[in-house]
Parts: C-alpha cells; structure tokens; sequence
C-alpha cells in the first residue's frame, strides 16, 4: 500500500494547471535556444541602471558584465531580494515576432534564483506599460523549489535605450506581491 503522503502529492499533481516541471521543461528548450542564438549575435554595452519600482531606493545597477536579474518578493517564506549579477540571461527582442523575453536558468542553483522567463509581446508598446505578458521566477533548484507564476499585473520595457531594461509589478494567483527588474547588458534580435 502507498502511503499517504505520496498519494496526495500525486493526487495535487494531477489538479494542478500542467504537470510539475513540464513548464520548467519548456522554458530550458527555449533556454537552449536562446544561448545558441546569443552566443552568436551577443553585444555588449555600457552600465545601466533600473529605478526600484518599489521605492525603497535600493535600484539595480548593471556592473556591466553580463546582465543583471532582481526578484522581489514582497510577501510569504521567500520574501526579500533575490539576485543574479554577471550573468547571461538572454534577453531577446524579436525572436518571439513583437516580443521581448528574458530567459535565465541556472541548473546548478541550489538557493536563490534558480530561473526567470519572460515573454512581453508588442515590445515597443510596452514601454508605457502593459498587463498581458508571461513571467515566471523559480527559487532554489530548478526541480524542487518555489515557482512564482505572476498572473497580473503590469510590464513595462525600455528597447529604445542600448541597454534595455524591463521593470514588472506583479501578483501572483494566491496574492503574492512579486517585482521584477532585468538589465540587459547584450540583447539577442536587436
């Protein structure tokens, strides 16, 4: 006989919108992609700076060395400030048609931010701000921690500027409060 514990993790498995991972998955084979083609059209560029939507004053500030990924959340056991500086997070425009993404993931995160994709469609409309766009942050490792799907609220991303940046405030279905800030240092299809 199974034990119960097995059975309901099974059972919350299978009530769930997708299974668990399948949209891991997913964003790794876009992953995948995204590296190739950056490694292959990769720029760089100056330091750039993200006012803090948030207003505690404590903006992102892009050392200038690859990108730079801040995750606020706002609420709940992983509350606070989760960083990645230096790193290759894939930032696109126009590789989705009309679209600007960001896709980070790291395999050997074990704390922190494991993982962050982002797609905004209509990017040069987004600069005033938009609310249909896709974002999921995950914390700890990619198969086991906590996945922030934001379900509202609004994007808003600066192509115009050589370094574009994206800024989201966001929610997630149970109400979490959740800030994203990304400087690109290279962008892929600009």
């Amino acid at each position: 006989m199974r034990d119960t514990a097995t059975m309901e993790r099974r059972e919350t498995r299978a009530n769930a919108r997708e299974p668990r991972g399948a949209s891991i998955r997913r964003w790794l084979a876009i992953s995948a992609f995204l590296v190739l083609a950056s490694s292959l059209w990769a720029c760089g560029s100056e330091p750039t700076g993200i006012p803090d939507p948030t207003g505690t004053g404590d903006d992102i500030v892009d050392a200038g060395a690859g990108d730079t990924l801040l995750v606020r959340i706002r609420d709940g056991p992983d509350a606070g400030d989760h960083r990645r500086q230096g790193v290759q997070a894939n930032c696109s425009i126009g590789l989705v048609p009309d679209a600007f993404g960001v896709q980070y993931s790291d395999v050997e995160v074990t704390e922190g931010l494991a993982s962050l994709q982002v797609i905004v469609p209509g990017a040069a409309a987004a600069a005033g701000g938009v609310t249909d766009f896709q974002a999921t942050a995950i914390l700890g490792s990619l198969e086991e921690g906590s996945e922030y799907d934001i379900t509202s609220g609004t994007a808003m991303v600066d192509v115009e500027s050589e370094s574009p940046t994206l800024t989201i405030e966001g929610t997630t279905a149970d109400g979490t409060r959740v800030n994203i800030q990304v400087a690109c240092g290279s962008v892929v299809g600009a």
